[in-house]
């Protein structure tokens, strides 16, 4: 096993690409952590009674094996591509398909309440932004090169490098 690791791991480090070589592995890592992902939920699927998963499990296993069109749906969606299996196929399918939880019928809260509150986080975002760039007049880079910062004690100091963004 040490011969096979010394002959596959050196060529996948950094050290060995030149620079400006595209280095595939993290990627390839994802689609391969995705594919176990899905191969664990459908054995669950098919080689177990239900009585004998646990709740997670039951909850994402499934039957039935996708098509290459779903597959590759699922393997570059924007929520898992970088990530890896952030989501479990199952919750997947019922996204695209919008059943479960994302069915129209489940939602319990209107629209509007959604929409609201995303206005809320946008309008929160926004006051904080005017806050700290009317601040940055006062509370800059500047303020650590002087006389007044270099008397402060050490709490101060990283106070007043937190507030100004240092």
């Amino acid at each position: 096993i040490h011969s096979t690791l010394f002959v596959l791991v050196p060529p996948s480090l950094a050290l060995f690409c030149p620079a400006g070589d595209l280095d595939f592995t993290g990627g390839q890592m994802v689609l391969t952590l995705k594919l176990i992902s899905m191969a664990m939920c459908y054995q669950d699927a098919n080689s177990r009674k239900p009585e004998e998963l646990t709740n997670y499990q039951r909850a994402h296993v499934f039957g039935a094996l996708p098509g290459l069109l779903e597959y590759l749906g699922f393997v570059f969606c924007f929520g898992n591509l970088l990530a890896g299996p952030v989501i479990e196929f199952r919750d997947y399918q019922m996204w695209v398909r919008k059943e479960g939880p994302w069915a129209p019928s489940a939602r319990k809260v209107p629209w509007t309440g959604d929409f609201l509150a995303g206005v809320r986080a946008w309008g929160i975002a926004m006051a904080s932004m005017v806050f700290y760039l009317s601040m940055e007049k006062v509370w800059n880079f500047k303020l650590l090169a002087t006389s007044w910062y270099a008397a402060q004690p050490l709490l101060v100091k990283l106070v007043t490098m937190q507030v100004g963004g240092a």
